[in-house]
């Protein structure tokens, strides 16, 4: 589609050169993210109790590797492929760039339902944007103030106390049981 209309689809998921062991295993060896992946599955499904010979241990290396990558850049951005964005775009085109936006996946916006989309601003995420849904700018709730945490909390200690006091009473209750049951069971021996 992107052909079609003559319109260029990059992106800065490229491996460092001058990072000669990863370069080696996913670039020469693997080739592309297909096969990077079926490297990383076989390694883990031939996994035995047996030492591995010597070509095993490097199937097993280089899975290591092609994961750990993975893994580094699971933005799909590098800062060796973000520079050569920067250097081979001109300012004024328009590129679309493959993985502008990534479904979130991070647990602490599980109870946040608002929040579906993250821009890629930079290789940390740390620019990062949310959106939801509908593709608009996720607006974060004021969190609570000082004053609600503090009652909170406090409302949290006083029925963590009750909830104790209870427990001890009915404790203390059984323990009350246990000890008539018992003087009525001497007193019955001893009427014996």
């Amino acid at each position: 589609m992107f052909e079609l209309f003559g319109v260029d689809l990059v992106h800065g998921w490229i491996v460092d050169p001058q990072d000669t062991e990863t370069y080696e295993v996913i670039v020469k060896s693997c080739k592309n993210y297909n096969q990077t992946v079926e490297c990383i599955v076989q390694a883990n499904e031939s996994r035995s109790d047996n030492p591995p010979t010597q070509i095993e241990e490097e199937k097993l290396h280089q899975a290591f590797v092609a994961d750990e990558f993975l893994k580094d850049t699971a933005t799909q951005l590098t800062y060796y492929g973000l520079e050569l964005l920067l250097a081979a775009i001109p300012e004024d085109d328009l590129h679309p760039e493959f993985g502008l936006l990534m479904l979130v996946t991070d647990s602490g916006f599980i109870k946040e339902k608002s929040v579906t989309w993250e821009s890629l601003g930079d290789v940390d995420q740390g620019s990062s944007e949310f959106f939801n849904d509908s593709f608009r700018q996720y607006q974060q709730h004021p969190p609570l103030n000082e004053h609600e945490d503090i009652d909170l909390d406090h409302a949290i200690a006083i029925s963590l106390q009750q909830q104790q006091l209870q427990e001890q009473q009915h404790h203390q209750q059984q323990q009350q049981q246990q000890q008539h049951q018992l003087n009525q069971q001497q007193q019955k021996h001893q009427e014996l």
